[in-house]
């Protein structure tokens, strides 16, 4: 038998040993047969300046110009069918409806899909197609085109339901518990909301003192500025405001309520001592006298009807007397809203601690050790000690996400962003404004779809996508 080494080449069998490619080191490793073809196929960019790089410039513009124009022509056709910039006596039957605009959306995208397809083929980016496929092409751009331009359409029906939702998130996230905590609550959150206060209750509340204390210097100073002037007869004005509140218990001139009526009275006589003119400074401080009892008595839940009525009285003179400051110093008025908002927010705020004080590790954070413990006895049970600890570290994650998501940071952070994205809903924003970036994103997607589904798979098994989800 024949050495197998020896086998004689001009029989056209094996060779003894197999020739070494023909390697050129200097060029990288490629064989020097391929080198010219290699090199052959990588140009050098054109020098900035010269004809070629303007040439090159010129057409990467009008190619990115061209793949923009369905969204385009789309975003066009959507304002025209919705009556953008048309008479109001022009715009008949659909025209200047959602519907116009959905219509015009989807005729502009299929009039700037046929301008793209025009562009690439006549560039030869693309392969010539028939009038049936490009007929199809164009048809289902203004498909996706309108598609589009009915989902814009449909979003800012969603701003008033989000917008409720931030509300009722915001009010969580300061949890009022006594009833006057919640009547406040509900006139303070929309303000906080609109003003974007967000973080935990220890900071609103620190927040909230020091905004008080800032505006304290100049409500004093506005109340100085008020001249005796404006406020004469003042005296007066109030003894007929409470007249008024006292003929309500009197019928038929018989007192009704003696109990209301008393305390009314015992109110007129203290401002009676005060003559008819009172001055501006006078009036702040009795103003301020009345209303610290009626805000100390938390809406007056437990009081007996004599003190009932009598910070019911109270609380309509220091009405009385506020409505005479404010009409003679519209400052001291906007001063005065602004700081009773942020004594109201410090009210609300500190209640609520106060009582998370003593709730200190409450249900979630007492069980949230046992949780993690229990997940970790449970994987060292089944899967040893290092499962152990993967178990009890996922549970002690999930534990701190869920509670985090709970913490009344997160709930006025998010309360926030809600409101604000309805508020961008209502107004048309993300449907008008945005509407031609959220079509390019989609175009892209489309196109990287459409790619994905149409190339060959590389290996044998390879999924190829049949239709689009």
């Amino acid at each position: 038998m024949a050495d197998p080494q020896s086998i004689d080449i001009s029989a056209g069998l094996i060779p003894k040993t197999p020739p070494a490619p023909d390697i050129d080191i200097s060029a990288g490793l490629i064989p020097k047969s391929q080198t010219t073809a290699h090199q052959a196929s990588i140009s050098a960019a054109p020098k900035f300046g010269t004809l070629p790089w303007l040439k090159s410039t010129l057409y990467t513009a009008a190619d990115k110009f061209a793949d923009m124009l369905p969204a385009a022509g789309a975003t066009a056709g959507g304002m025209i069918g919705a009556g953008v910039g048309t008479p109001a006596d022009v715009v008949t039957g659909p025209m200047g409806t959602a519907a116009g605009a959905v219509g015009g959306a989807g005729m502009g995208g299929m009039a700037g899909e046929a301008g793209r397809r025009f562009y690439r083929q006549l560039r030869g980016l693309d392969a010539p197609q028939s009038t049936d496929e490009n007929a199809t092409g164009i048809a289902k751009q203004g498909a996706i085109q309108g598609g589009i331009q009915a989902a814009s359409e449909a979003l800012p029906l969603a701003a008033p339901f989000l917008k409720n939702a931030a509300l009722g998130q915001y009010t969580r996230a300061l949890a009022p518990t006594t009833q006057a905590n919640k009547a406040i609550t509900q006139d303070i959150a929309p303000q906080m909301i609109r003003r974007g206060l967000h973080g935990n209750l220890e900071s609103l509340e620190e927040r909230a003192g020091a905004e008080t204390a800032a505006v304290g210097p100049d409500l004093t100073a506005a109340y100085a500025a008020v001249p005796a002037k404006a406020t004469e007869g003042s005296g007066s004005k109030i003894l007929s405001d409470l007249e008024g509140m006292k003929n309500r218990y009197v019928v038929d001139g018989q007192v009704a309520n003696p109990e209301a009526v008393n305390a009314i009275s015992g109110v007129q006589d203290i401002v009676k001592q005060y003559g008819n003119d009172v001055s501006p400074q006078s009036l702040r401080k009795l103003k301020q006298i009345f209303d610290e009892p009626v805000a100390g008595a938390g809406g007056y839940t437990g009081t007996d009807l004599a003190t009932h009525y009598s910070l019911n009285a109270k609380e309509a003179a220091a009405n009385s007397i506020r409505n005479i400051l404010h009409q003679a110093s519209p400052d001291a008025a906007a001063l005065d809203k602004e700081i009773s908002f942020w004594l109201n927010v410090k009210r609300v705020t500190g209640a609520t601690n106060l009582r998370r004080a003593g709730q200190e590790g409450g249900l979630l954070k007492t069980l949230s050790p046992l949780g993690a413990g229990a997940a970790g006895a449970l994987g060292f049970a089944t899967h040893g000690t290092t499962r152990s600890i993967e178990a009890g570290a996922g549970a002690a994650l999930a534990t701190y996400a869920a509670q985090m998501v709970r913490t009344p940071a997160w709930r006025t952070t998010s309360a926030i962003f809600k409101d604000r994205l309805a508020d961008a809903l209502a107004r048309g924003s993300v449907g008008d404004v945005s509407a031609l970036g959220v079509r390019l994103g989609l175009d892209s997607l489309s196109d990287m779809w459409d790619q994905t589904a149409t190339s060959k798979p590389e290996a044998a098994g390879s999924p190829v996508p049949a239709s689009r989800p």
